[in-house]
């Protein structure tokens, strides 16, 4: 029979300043259908018309539909599926507008082993012009099913990890594995923006990012130099579609 358990203390791998983040774009049509959901059709919401009289401007997402997005954020990405509520505090800073592209923000501000807790910042930010839309603060219980078998769970906890192609979807997926089981990560791809935008995801786990062809060895080798300089490098995961044609460049630092 299966049932639900809190986390370990030994497999609370979330610390103080981890984040994530996803967007999401608002469309009327979603506001519609949350009205309907809901029951909560009030004009400043559901009537174009009505809000161009009164606001001058298009309807305002209902603000629980955006806050919503919020236990995404928890339940899909941090801490992710087994996540629960305890508490939440929403603060309604600017209107959202369908069109709106929003950038849902979690940011660990405290752990508790003992209950198996985690405290939470989050914010919600308009892309494009930076305006925050709500802003608040959650506890988070972390639970889990134990199964009648119990696998060990693999812990890379702070090793240092090189995955190239990581600006590839293939490789950004495996960046977010090694990341749940705590590894740090040294990102390569040719992509700059989705670099960034992994290491914006993901936080301070990504350690350093590279843009670059790996068929550039003088440019692999400057980045392999840079990241041995800052310690050891526990192991390489090639993502990248080209063949590591020149791994004598990674494998002589690494070995060391």
């Amino acid at each position: 029979m299966q049932h639900l358990r809190k986390y370990s203390a030994k497999k609370m791998r979330w610390q103080v300043g981890d984040q994530r983040s996803f967007e999401h774009r608002f469309t009327q049509e979603q506001v519609d259908a949350y009205a309907k959901l809901v029951g909560d059709h009030n004009p400043m919401h559901v009537d174009p018309e009505y809000t161009r009289e009164v606001l001058g401007d298009a309807p305002v997402v209902h603000g629980m539909f955006a806050a919503s997005f919020v236990s995404t954020l928890i339940g899909m990405y941090l801490p992710g599926p087994g996540a629960l509520w305890q508490s939440f505090q929403v603060n309604w800073r600017k209107s959202i507008r369908p069109g709106d592209l929003i950038r849902f923000d979690a940011k660990v501000a405290s752990t508790h082993d003992s209950t198996k807790t985690i405290d939470l910042e989050v914010t919600g930010t308009k892309v494009g012009s930076g305006e925050v839309c709500l802003d608040g603060k959650g506890r988070v219980m972390i639970v889990e099913k134990e199964e009648c078998k119990q696998e060990e769970q693999i812990s890379l906890k702070d090793q240092r990890i090189i995955v190239t192609g990581a600006s590839g979807e293939l490789g950004a997926a495996v960046c977010r594995e090694l990341a749940g089981h705590g590894a740090r990560l040294i990102a390569l791809g040719r992509n700059e923006e989705r670099l960034s935008n992994l290491k914006v995801e993901l936080g301070k786990i990504v350690e350093r990012t590279y843009a670059f062809d790996l068929k550039d060895s003088n440019r692999l080798a400057a980045a392999v130099d840079e990241v041995t300089a800052d310690g050891a490098v526990f192991g390489l995961v090639h993502v990248a579609a080209p063949s590591l044609t020149n791994l004598d460049v990674i494998a002589p630092e690494m070995a060391s």
